[in-house]
């Protein structure tokens, strides 16, 4: 039961934490989005570099992260809500796994081996977005399920 109450406070985090980085898709051309979009944009440049060519649109305009944050956020999200079903962490090796193909993705692109593809830096930030979840939601349920 404790698990499950501390999955609903991570889904409401990840939630707001997606929201904040489309929220002008939701919103666009409003007082409030406006004003609020150099706090809000120089906030995720923290966590992404937010290049403009890489940058996805939704409603005709762009996110506040590039596709591979997206769906490593997105991600997360998803792990939160396959953890109600798989109540087994994920092997370190898939999370390995994950993390180098975005690293390989990373690598070759830089070096012109292919080309830069928002799709594919999407599903594999994806993929390692709910295998990094899947892989430490232990660690968290241990934290915060401690007796003392």
């Amino acid at each position: 039961m404790k698990n499950n109450i501390i999955r609903l406070i991570l889904i409401l985090i990840t939630a707001i934490w997606i929201f904040g980085f489309s929220y002008n898709s939701f919103f666009p051309d409003t007082p409030e989005a406006t004003a609020l979009n150099p706090i809000i944009k120089k906030f995720y440049s923290n966590v992404c570099h937010q290049d403009d060519g890489k940058l996805c649109l939704i409603n005709g305009h762009k996110l506040l992260v590039c596709p591979r944050c997206a769906g490593i956020y997105l991600g997360i999200f998803a792990g939160i809500v396959f953890s109600f079903i798989f109540k087994s962490p994920i092997k370190l090796k898939i999370l390995i796994l994950s993390g180098v193909l975005i690293l390989l993705d990373v690598v070759l692109t830089t070096f012109d081996v292919y080309d830069y593809s928002k799709h594919f830096a999407f599903v594999t930030g994806l993929f390692f977005g709910i295998s990094l979840f899947l892989y430490i939601q232990d660690v968290i349920f241990k934290i915060f399920t401690r007796k003392v």
